[in-house]
């Protein structure tokens, strides 16, 4: 009988720890849901990125904040913070999960600050990519919110996918809204990667079966 008692409480123990994994893996999936980023850098001349994100073969859009009038949309972007490079601090999922059971303000708070200090700290062997993040969180609110914003001041494009068909629709998109557009190439003989006006393609195209990759 011991032994059947033992085997029960076991049982009901073993499905009772399942039960608060189960809930505190959801938990951690729906705060991780709730945060929205939005990944930028200060440069389109970031080469590493443009070979790690892209393979060179990419495009790169460039936005203007100045653009935005409405206020309340303004509002939107107040979170917009550079990433710092260095070691993460310790990070208790414990305390944030205490914090989203009791919906306790203070420790909400609390809970935040130590989600953004994860979210804008990386290894120091990122910080060649000088990132920025736009962050926002939407508790109860897990997609978030769409927005149409016309903010892109100019594209670049680089020439091995020039002729892409996505790439074409993104320049013909450009030149109806007045957005700038840059062709870049690969200067063989300087070894550096320059950029010129879509403007200039005829001179580009010269410029490219001399300068042209091996």
């Amino acid at each position: 009988m011991t032994r059947i008692r033992f085997l029960k409480s076991y049982v009901n123990i073993n499905d009772a720890i399942e039960k608060y994994a189960k809930n505190f893996i959801q938990m951690q999936e729906r705060v991780r849901n709730e945060m929205h980023i939005f990944s930028l850098t200060s440069s389109f001349k970031k080469d590493s990125m443009w070979a790690y994100y892209a393979k060179n073969q990419g495009i790169c859009l460039e936005y203007d904040f100045n653009k935005i009038v409405d206020w309340k949309i303004k509002r939107l972007f107040i979170n917009t913070y550079k990433v710092r490079y260095g070691k993460k601090k310790k990070f208790s999922y414990t305390k944030l999960i205490q914090s989203k059971i009791h919906n306790d303000e203070k420790a909400n708070q609390e809970s935040d600050r130590m989600i953004m200090s994860q979210l804008l700290t990386k290894d120091k062997s990122w910080s060649t990519e000088e990132e920025w993040r736009i962050v926002s969180s939407f508790r109860k609110n897990e997609k978030g919110y769409k927005l149409s914003l016309d903010i892109v001041s100019a594209v670049y494009v680089d020439y091995s996918v020039l002729h892409d068909k996505k790439a074409l629709k993104i320049i013909s998109l450009a030149k109806a809204n007045n957005w700038n557009v840059y062709v870049r190439f690969f200067d063989k003989y300087n070894a550096e990667y320059c950029y010129e006006t879509i403007d200039n393609i005829q001179t580009l195209k010269e410029k490219y079966s001399m300068f042209e990759k091996e």
